[in-house]
């Protein structure tokens, strides 16, 4: 719920600090699986955006909780590859 969600973001921008780290919360976003999507407005004034789809380590989440989209962007890409290999061969 927000209220994890928000002692989680403190405790990670704690961390940042302790480091010398600084978290950019204008890029920051927020992805609800399974529940409805609004804005979560953090303690300390920040809101932060819901997003329906997100890009982790170079792959699509939807908020649906799968990857059908991203599986098929691959297929995709890949197929091309293939063409651009067997035009060179």
């Amino acid at each position: 719920d927000g209220y994890d969600a928000d002692y989680m973001l403190r405790k990670l921008n704690e961390e940042y600090t302790e480091w010398n780290l600084e978290m950019n919360l204008n890029k920051t976003e927020c992805l609800v699986m399974g529940g409805n999507g609004t804005n979560l407005i953090m303690e300390y004034g920040a809101t932060e955006k819901n997003c329906s789809k997100y890009r982790y380590l170079g792959s699509w989440i939807s908020k649906e909780g799968g990857s059908e989209e991203d599986i098929n962007n691959k297929l995709i890409k890949g197929k091309i590859a293939i063409r651009q290999l067997n035009s060179v061969i």
